[in-house]
């Protein structure tokens, strides 16, 4: 038993690009069902198809932006983990919750200043969330909040990844 412990479980090339396309389809599954229940909820049964149709433009929309997170962030970062040893389900977690987290928390960050003499303010039901380009301290718990629920998917495509590109080695006992 202690002999096993010590095996770093290794993938191959096949595997880990398999599962870079499950994570990205796993991506898009979580982006387009919460969407398609919502529109179920506020529609009701009405315009079911037309909903169905939007929900797999979200769901293929969805993926290729997990795909292209996945494949300039994730994989690189992935590798070198990977090289250093760290390839078990808590390297997985962690990493599936921070590259997506920092990512979404950056852009919420990237604020559009107003034009010179200009003013600008969003806001979303619980106030303002920035002013003249720069958020408010409600606009940064938004935003972490959110980056947090993009990390809490990340951290799904990341076991989802893992498992494929991992798969448990058989025993011979």
């Amino acid at each position: 038993m202690e002999e096993r412990a010590n095996i770093q479980p290794t993938t191959t090339r096949r595997r880990g690009l398999l599962s870079l396309a499950a994570g990205a389809a796993v991506g898009g599954i979580l982006v387009a069902a919460p969407y398609l229940a919502g529109r179920i909820a506020q529609l009701g049964g009405i315009a079911l198809g037309a909903t169905v149709i939007w929900t797999l433009v979200v769901f293929a929309a969805a993926s290729i932006v997990w795909a292209f997170g996945l494949l300039a962030l994730g994989a690189p970062v992935w590798w070198l983990m990977h090289r250093h040893g760290q390839r078990g389900w808590l390297s997985a977690t962690c990493l599936g919750f921070a590259l997506p987290f920092l990512v979404a928390l950056g852009f919420s960050a990237i604020q559009v200043r107003p034009p010179a003499g200009g003013s600008s303010s969003t806001a979303d039901g619980g106030g303002l969330t920035s002013v003249n380009g720069v958020l408010t301290a409600h606009g940064w718990v938004a935003a972490i909040e959110g980056a947090a629920i993009l990390g809490l998917g990340g951290v799904v495509v990341a076991l989802v990844v893992r498992a494929i590109a991992y798969p448990r080695a058989k025993s011979s006992s």
